[in-house]
């Protein structure tokens, strides 16, 4: 699966596979730009994106995506520190979570 950004020529490889997955999280169009970050559920790491316009499956969506993340269940932390969904993410599968906002 290639997704491509609005802004430029920036394509997107997803490195799935035998216990890893993707996710992708799409947001409202406010929350471009903003970095936002996952964490595996109970873990303190955390790992970032950011949320950018993008082309996929012929229309236009505000998202961003997490291209290789082990399997397992993610925590999607809010810009005020706060868990604003929580997302399965399986092995050789892509996740998606849709938020309402990202504050």
């Amino acid at each position: 699966m290639t997704v491509t950004t609005t802004r430029q020529a920036d394509s997107l490889v997803l490195d799935i596979g035998d216990g890893i997955g993707a996710l992708i999280l799409y947001a409202p169009e406010d929350a471009l730009d903003a970095e936002i970050d996952v964490s595996r559920h109970g873990d303190g790491y955390r790992t970032h994106t950011i949320i950018r316009r993008r082309q996929a499956g012929g229309r236009t969506v505000s998202a961003g995506v997490y291209p290789s993340l082990g399997e397992g269940v993610y925590d999607v932390w809010s810009l005020g520190g706060a868990v604003m969904g929580t997302v399965v993410v399986q092995s050789g599968h892509v996740a998606a979570l849709e938020v309402s906002s990202v504050r």
